[in-house]
This record gives structure tokens, sequence and C-alpha cells, in this order.
């Protein structure tokens, strides 16, 4: 994938693989997608040239993962639309946090979606789609 470029010094591995694996998702369903987005308010990934992507790894930035995953969704305000995509394992260990999180978020308008990753599809799967799948 040229068009991600190396980590960054603020990027863990974790992170930067994290947003590779989603850009490959991305391409993978057809969407056009560019990385380093400065110009949309520093999202990871843009789709489409619309929908901003932020990878959330949840390592390593000494933010509680919930207070994190928050201030990503506000920083692009109420009714703008972001897909925040975090890694299995570290979904997993919140998810029950991350629904509620999800539902206040859109309680309080803001446009924030959360997505995981199906490794073995390679796609990003949406936080509706992992309760279906886990029989929640």
């Amino acid at each position: 994938m040229a068009w991600v470029r190396e980590a960054g010094a603020s990027e863990s591995p974790m992170h930067y693989m994290a947003k590779a694996f989603a850009a490959a998702c991305l391409a993978r369903r057809g969407a056009s997608v560019e990385a380093e987005v400065g110009s949309f308010k520093g999202a990871d990934l843009l789709a489409d040239g619309k929908l901003p992507v932020e990878v959330e790894a949840l390592q390593g930035s000494g933010v509680r993962a919930l207070r994190r995953l928050r201030a990503t969704a506000e920083k692009y305000g109420r009714g703008s639309e972001v897909l925040i995509a975090v890694p299995n394992p570290q979904l997993m260990l919140i998810l029950g946090e991350v629904c509620e999180l999800s539902k206040i978020l859109a309680e309080e308008g803001y446009g924030a979606r959360f997505a995981t990753f199906d490794v073995g599809e390679l796609e990003l799967v949406g936080l509706p789609e992992v309760l279906r799948r886990l029989g929640a």
C-alpha cells in the first residue's frame, strides 16, 4: 500500500498496522482512500472523499480508552459522521462500555460509528454486526 506512509513518531506500531488494515478493508470494498488527511481534521483516513476514518489502537496514549473514543467523536462535532475503528482485542475488552458510549453519542447528536476488523474476510465490521456475531 504505497499511499500509507511509514509510521510516524507519534504512532505506535499497532496504530500504524491497524490503519493500514483499515485502508485495505475500505479499498477492498471499492472506496477511494486517502491517508493522513490534515485538511480533514487530521483524520487517519478519508473514504470516498467524505467519510473520515479514525483508527484508535488505544495503546500508549495515557488517556483512558473511553475518554479517548469520546474525544475522537467530539473532534468532528455534532451531526458529522466519523467511523472509529478499534482493533478486536481492545474492543472486546471494553465492548459493553463502547456500546453504551455509542448510544450516548447518538443521543447527543454525534455521528460516530464504531467498527472493528474481520481479519479473515478483510473487512470492517460495525458494532451492530459485532454484537450479532457474538449473539448479544
